[in-house]
């Protein structure tokens, strides 16, 4: 009879893990099936034809369904969730976002993606009030009109600014607003040109949006701001000439709709790339 030899592991050819009976690998090759539910982040809407429209604020997936999916879809989205393996339709709506595993923290993945794009430091993204003043005077605006167009050693300040950050970045962008930001040109013309120069000489994507009242944006305007790479705009009209013209007046009481209709009018003639977004406040 012999005696049993000590079994020695050699650490540098096995893993000490592999000695564990837990370890051993027991899946069948089937997919696991989770208990889903829907995210706290869905939006839903329907459209006149009886689509419905899902978005996922988290994800920012967007989906439409046809009117005779519409009950399989809700039937996937009830708030007690369901038990399914990760395929199928279940499966594109947790690839999508819209369902969840049962018990996830969605709120701490929120504040994970809200710190990861705010401490970053490869994307400046600059909000330029050109002036503060406007040549409105809306029933419904809260400003004070306090300042007009930005003073020039502010100006170059911006300038400084972005010359010390430029050789980190990867993306610049520029939000244009006011007042009305095409009332203080002379600061849109100093620092719209600057910034997409900057970025083309170091190869920094750069983006660019103006909100607007359109009024000023004529087709001399136009024509520099998407030379400057400032080519995307919004624009409000609150309704017909009549209503707009009560609620949006110019500072000297006078109507706004027909020079800000030519304007749009003669944008839509170019065939440029920009977008223009057509807001209503009233």
């Amino acid at each position: 009879m012999t005696s049993a030899v000590p079994f020695r592991l050699n650490v540098l050819q096995q893993s000490p893990h592999d000695l564990n009976p837990c370890a051993i690998d027991t899946d069948n090759g089937e997919p696991e099936v989770q208990h889903w539910v829907p995210s706290r982040y869905n939006v839903r809407a329907t459209a006149d034809d009886g689509r419905l429209i899902l978005w996922n604020s988290l994800s920012n997936a967007i989906s439409a369904f046809k009117a005779e999916q519409v009950q399989q879809v809700l039937s996937l989205l009830k708030g007690s969730g369901f038990e399914s393996r990760k395929e199928g339709l279940a499966g594109y709506f947790v690839e999508r976002g819209y369902l969840v595993r049962k018990g996830t923290d969605e709120f701490r993945k929120f504040r994970l993606r809200f710190g990861h794009q705010h401490y970053r430091n490869d994307m400046l993204e600059l909000f330029v009030l050109s002036s503060e003043d406007c040549n409105f005077r809306c029933t419904y605006c809260y400003e004070d009109f306090a300042r007009g167009t930005m003073r020039p050693e502010v100006r170059r300040g911006i300038k400084r600014l972005v010359e010390e950050r430029i050789k980190g970045l990867r993306v610049l962008r520029s939000r244009w607003f006011g007042g009305e930001p095409l009332y203080g040109w002379a600061a849109v013309e100093d620092l719209g040109p600057f910034f997409a120069k900057i970025a083309e000489e170091h190869g920094v994507m750069y983006q660019s949006h103006m909100t607007t009242n359109g009024f000023l944006l004529t087709p001399d305007v136009a024509d520099k701001l998407l030379a400057w790479n400032i080519n995307g705009f919004q624009v409000t009209v609150d309704g017909i000439a009549e209503t707009h013209d009560c609620s949006r007046p110019t500072r000297e009481g006078k109507g706004s709709f027909a020079t800000i209709f030519a304007n749009l009018q003669a944008l839509a003639r170019r065939n440029d790339d920009f977008s223009v977004t057509l807001d209503r406040k009233s």
